[in-house]
């Protein structure tokens, strides 16, 4: 994963959750001061577990969305070639058809001279 592959969406996400978790982490310190080590550690390792996943869901996401921006790019581009082809098939059938039409009648005298 590269970091410049990132949008401005998800680095905003990530900073303001790994800020977030670390008020977080902070609050529950100053929260359970008389407690024991132990629980303060596994609290404050659960806060960070749901960071991580936080970041990782998100950096998924900013992948996922940067693939279909691409998708999209392309499918816009076929779209457009299939225009531009459909634009050329009407123009040969206008020349077909706009051929000029004979007067059969004028064509039926022409004959009989």
């Amino acid at each position: 994963m590269q970091a410049d592959a990132f949008g401005s969406l998800s680095k905003k996400i990530i900073i303001i959750g790994t800020i977030i978790m670390l008020l977080g982490v902070a609050f529950l310190n100053w929260l359970i001061l008389n407690t024991s080590a132990i629980t303060t550690a596994v609290l404050v390792s659960l806060v960070w577990v749901i960071a991580v996943m936080m970041i990782v869901i998100t950096s998924y996401l900013d992948e996922l969305s940067q693939e279909l921006k691409g998708i999209y790019t392309e499918q816009t581009e076929e779209v457009r070639m299939m225009r531009a082809e459909m634009n050329l098939f009407r123009y040969d059938f206008n020349r077909l058809f706009s051929a000029p039409i004979k007067n059969t009648a004028a064509v039926k005298k022409k004959k009989r001279r």
